[in-house]
């Protein structure tokens, strides 16, 4: 993390979304190294750089108008996605289907739990169903059990399989969805690999069931639930099951791997061992989406419920193969967490700094995400 994004993150909340309403306002935020991250992550998954610079251009604070901009951006998509598919275009349909999904996905970004939040996803949601329908392999949604509501997941299976088949399961960072991840998907399904992407507790849709991810237990019960769910599916090989994420979703990766001897590979993208480290220098942006999957609404209170979940002693039990990846010029981890992942692990450890990337990589996912899910795939069927 550089030493501005240090300096800024120590700022009171209030100074920090003055000075970020003051940038969006004067149409600068995208030059800001964590949102030209998001920017590039979101061209990765779909989006349209064009469009999000217009959506940006409308939008003059985090208060309203940012949600309304995405808002109107995602609608006016929709709209002209069933247009072309009245028209017997599928295929643009289908784009349209997505970025409007994305842009919705967006527009959720700055608001509190309430009706508006649960309404603004339905609408993401809506767009999503529309464009799965055109995309394959065929999206299955599934509900995992848990305590308070379910979870909601994506289920994939590779086509044409006549056998058990390997599969990972895909967990989500701070600022991500399930239905993000399809395009991550897809480079795992071109490998024969199953894939289950799931909302964690708090996260996406899941969150809209009533549940949080509010404890070291609720980490667990997620996790428990997903791989049972996977090593009992009857197209799934239950000794070739792996786990992939990003950020906060590397974490539970590893959390996963040294929880559960069903995880029997695992590779991250600038995943954090120590969460309360990494969390104290996060901006108010990053964490108020903290507050909303967890329902804490205090820093004091993460830090409390952070307590428990430091993953150091839990990645040290990992005995699977693990594939650690790390933007050199991350600007959210630290690159010495990756190597302090990577001295805990006991298993056979890959790890790879990357030139000039960032957080997510995001600049570089189509170079990095085929050589994961080869890797995966060679470390996976070697169980089998």
């Amino acid at each position: 993390m550089n030493l501005t994004q240090q300096l800024f993150s120590k700022l009171p909340h209030s100074t920090q979304l003055t000075i970020a309403n003051r940038l969006l306002d004067y149409n600068i935020l995208h030059r800001l190294p964590l949102f030209r991250m998001f920017f590039h992550t979101l061209e990765s998954f779909g989006a349209d750089r064009d469009e999000m610079m217009l959506a940006l251009e409308n939008a003059r604070n985090f208060n309203g108008s940012f949600h309304r901009s995405w808002h109107d951006l995602g609608r006016n998509l929709f709209r002209e996605a069933q247009e072309h598919e009245e028209e017997g275009d599928p295929y643009t349909a289908k784009d349209k289907y997505l970025r409007s999904a994305i842009y919705h996905l967006v527009a959720d970004w700055p608001l509190e739990r309430g009706p508006l939040k649960r309404r603004n996803y339905e609408l993401a949601l809506e767009a999503f169903e529309s464009f799965k329908r055109f995309h394959i392999p065929q999206i299955q949604k599934v509900d995992l059990p848990f305590p308070r509501g379910k979870l909601k997941a994506n289920l994939r299976l590779p086509e044409g399989i006549d056998k058990p088949c390997p599969a990972v399961v895909i967990f989500q960072g701070n600022d991500s969805v399930k239905e993000f991840m399809v395009f991550v998907e897809d480079y795992a399904l071109e490998r024969g690999i199953a894939t289950l992407s799931v909302d964690q507790p708090g996260f996406g849709e899941s969150g809209m069931t009533g549940n949080l991810l509010d404890s070291e237990r609720a980490a667990r019960l997620c996790i428990g639930s997903a791989f049972r769910f996977m090593t009992q599916h009857p197209s799934i090989d239950h000794e070739a099951v792996g786990a992939f994420g990003f950020s906060f979703g590397g974490f539970t990766s590893l959390y996963s791997a040294g929880l559960s001897d069903k995880v029997h590979a695992v590779a991250t993208i600038g995943a954090p061992m120590h969460l309360r480290n990494v969390y104290k220098n996060l901006s108010v942006m990053m964490k108020q989406r903290t507050f909303q999957w967890s329902g804490c609404s205090t820093d004091q209170e993460v830090y409390a419920m952070l307590q428990n979940m430091d993953v150091a002693n839990v990645v040290s039990r990992i005995k699977c193969p693990a594939y650690i990846i790390h933007g050199e010029e991350d600007e959210v981890v630290d690159r010495k967490e990756a190597r302090s992942i990577c001295r805990a692990i006991q298993g056979k450890t890959t790890l790879e700094f990357v030139p000039g990337a960032d957080h997510t990589c995001s600049v570089h996912l189509d170079e990095l995400l085929p050589r994961v899910f080869d890797w995966m795939g060679e470390q996976l069927r070697s169980k089998a």
